[in-house]
C-alpha cells in the first residue's frame, strides 16, 4: 500500500517538474515581442543598432523554422535516444539558448539562439506529451473527468 502510493506520488511530482520546462518555452516564445521594440530603438539596444525590417522578420520567424525542422530530427532520435535524455538536453539547450541572449551583442548569435529556441519549443509539443504518457500508470491516465 505505502509503496504504490508512494510510486504515485513520485510520479505525480515527476510530471509536475517536467511541466516547468513548458514555462521555460513560454518565455522563449514571448521573447520577441519585448526585444524587437528594444531592437528597433536606440536607447538600451544591445546591438548598438538599429535592426532592419528583414532582421527583425528573420529573428521573429527562426523559432518557426526551428520547430520545422525539429520535428523531423525528433521523429528519427526520439526512439533511439529516448524522452528523457532528450528532456534532459532541452534544459542544457534552453540554457544555452538564454546564456546566448542574455550576453551576445551580435544579431548572427540571436538568430541562432532563436533558432535553437525553435528546436526547444517542438521538444516540449513533441516529447513532453510522449514523457509523460510513459510515465503514467494505467489508473492515472486520463483522470480528468470529461463532459
Amino acid at each position: 500500500m505505502f509503496h504504490t502510493v508512494f510510486l504515485r506520488l513520485r510520479m505525480f511530482i515527476s510530471v509536475f517538474l517536467s511541466l516547468f520546462l513548458c514555462i521555460i518555452e513560454g518565455t522563449g516564445i514571448a521573447w520577441s515581442s519585448p526585444m524587437l521594440k528594444k531592437l528597433n530603438g536606440t536607447d538600451d539596444n544591445p546591438l548598438k543598432r538599429i535592426i532592419s525590417t528583414d532582421e527583425s522578420s528573420l529573428l521573429a520567424s527562426l523559432s518557426i523554422l526551428g520547430s520545422i525542422f525539429a520535428s523531423f530530427v525528433l521523429m528519427i532520435i526520439s526512439g533511439k535516444i529516448g524522452r528523457k535524455p532528450l528532456l534532459a538536453l532541452h534544459g542544457m539547450a534552453s540554457l544555452v539558448c538564454y546564456v546566448i541572449l542574455a550576453f551576445s551583442a551580435n544579431i548572427w548569435c540571436y538568430y541562432l539562439a532563436r533558432f535553437i529556441s525553435g528546436f526547444n519549443s517542438a521538444v516540449i509539443s513533441i516529447i513532453l506529451p510522449l514523457y509523460i504518457c510513459e510515465l503514467a500508470d494505467s489508473s492515472s491516465r486520463g483522470a480528468c473527468p470529461r463532459e
